[in-house]
Parts: structure tokens; sequence; C-alpha cells
């Protein structure tokens, strides 16, 4: 029996093994304006992020210049910066950029940070503050969820751009 072991042959195989070429990943045929990002646009030349980023930004400056000091303290900044917080979370989209009913103000960062860690104290705010907004702002959303419908990014690009003007 071991005699017949030496006298096979190694095994070997008939095609020879090769390495598979990388397949190259398919870029879109149109991407993001923004230097470096590869998504996909909406109707105007940026990705989602970075329409969201814009809205952000101009809608921030608008209520800078419309409010121009903590609403709650009254102070301009000069203890701690001013910070653009929303009323309702900025997680649904249909009133992340509202300004009529007004969804942002500016806070202090002091009374931004004491209003997130006490919402009771938030909620209180804001009912002296603006009477009846947060049921509006409520009542928005919930329609919003209910009809399911899509944020246009260019109609509310336009609408900012003409209020911030």
């Amino acid at each position: 029996m071991t005699d017949e072991l030496k006298r096979r042959k190694p095994l070997t195989r008939k095609t020879p093994l090769s390495r598979k070429a990388a397949k190259r990943k398919r870029l879109p045929a149109v991407v993001c304006a923004i230097r470096g990002c590869r998504r996909r646009p909406t109707a105007i030349d940026v990705c989602v992020t970075h329409a969201k980023r814009e809205l952000d930004r101009l809608c921030r400056q608008i209520v800078l210049a419309r409010d121009g000091r903590c609403v709650s303290c009254h102070t301009f900044g000069e203890s701690s910066p001013l910070q653009w917080a929303h009323c309702l979370s900025r997680r649904t989209l249909a009133i992340r950029w509202s300004l009529a009913p007004p969804n942002s103000t500016m806070l202090c960062a002091s009374c931004h940070y004491r209003f997130t860690m006490t919402p009771e104290d938030w909620w209180d705010f804001l009912d002296e503050w603006r009477p009846g907004l947060v049921d509006e702002l409520r009542k928005l959303r919930r329609e919003a969820i209910a009809a399911g419908e899509k944020i246009d990014y260019v109609g509310k690009l336009a609408e900012l751009r003409e209020a911030a003007a």
C-alpha cells in the first residue's frame, strides 16, 4: 500500500487558477455639483444632502435676521453664541424650514442646552411666547405625514432665497 501511494502523481488542476478582474463601479451619469460628492443630484445641481444643508443655512440666516437675539433671555449672544433652535423636531422635513408658522427661533447656547435638558420648560416657554404655535405645528406635521408628500427642494430653496433677499 505504501508503494502504491509513492507511485501516485501529485494532484494537478486541469485549468489554472486565475484572479478575477475587479468590477469597476459605475458612476451615475450626472453627479452632485459639490466637489467630491458622487451622489445623484435632485432637480437642482446638488444632491438631497447638500440641498438640506443649503436650506438649513438659508433658514438660519432668515431666523437670525428676524429674531437677532435669544428669545428666552434676550441677550445678543455676548455670554454664549446664538444657535438656531427648532420648536418641533427637525426630523419632519415638512415643517423643518417652516417660516409661517415659524418652527425655528434663535436661542443662546445656555438657553438651548437648558431647554434641551428640560423639555417641559421648553413647552411652557413656547406656550407663553407664542400661544397656539405648537398645536398649529403639530397639525401641519400630522397632515404632512398622513399625505406622505415629498419635499420639493427646488421650490423650498427658491422660497427661502426670496425670503433671505
